[in-house]
């Protein structure tokens, strides 16, 4: 089985996902970024090896974000709706706790919800920059608005949920979610033309 990646080949093998990083140094990045969010109580997949470039990385199974919010417009449960968002929120939380860093690369494709749980998934950027939920908050938010068939009703209440309790955990507000989730929309215009 292969996952979706733009950068790198990720495949499920023997119950293990083997991930193929372009450079060693990459994915000696990604080495040190998983074991320490995994040391730090973050929930993130174990890393099991590292040989030259490809990671051998625990395998979670779950939905990302899109297929999630696929299923949710085939079968509407404002339940699992409200408990992918809170869930969210949590693990940011715990990321902010852990790291002190923006979680930067953030969409929907780099979470894992399980049912009960949201995992991370992908660190191959250093784990720097100050901490913005107000940040990560809007741009996830763009990233759910546009998945294909973009800005469907469940597509809306999703990003409109995310942002409430966004609020609620962080105490930050709408308006400046709302300005980081237009300036990604923005910029995801510039980029797709």
């Amino acid at each position: 089985m292969q996952f979706k990646s733009k950068r790198n080949d990720v495949l499920l093998v023997n119950g293990v996902v083997e991930k193929h990083h372009r450079t060693a140094q990459a994915a000696a990045q990604e080495a040190q970024n998983l074991m320490g969010l995994h040391k730090a109580g973050v929930r993130v997949p174990q890393l099991i090896t590292v040989q030259d470039n490809i990671l051998h990385i625990e395998y979670i199974p779950g939905a990302t974000i899109p297929d999630l919010l696929e299923q949710l417009e085939a079968h509407p449960n404002s339940d699992t709706r409200k408990k992918a968002t809170n869930k969210i929120v949590e693990w940011l939380q715990s990321f902010y706790n852990a790291t002190g860093a923006a979680r930067g690369d953030i969409n929907g494709r780099n979470f894992l919800f399980d049912g009960e749980s949201i995992w991370g998934v992908d660190f191959e950027e250093p784990l720097t920059g100050v901490c913005a939920p107000a940040i990560d908050i809007g741009r996830l938010m763009a990233f759910v608005q546009t998945y294909t068939p973009q800005g469907t009703p469940i597509k809306r209440q999703f990003a409109n949920m995310l942002m409430q309790e966004a609020i609620q955990e962080f105490g930050i507000s709408a308006v400046e979610i709302l300005h980081h989730r237009d300036t990604e929309l923005q910029a995801m215009l510039t980029r797709r033309q």
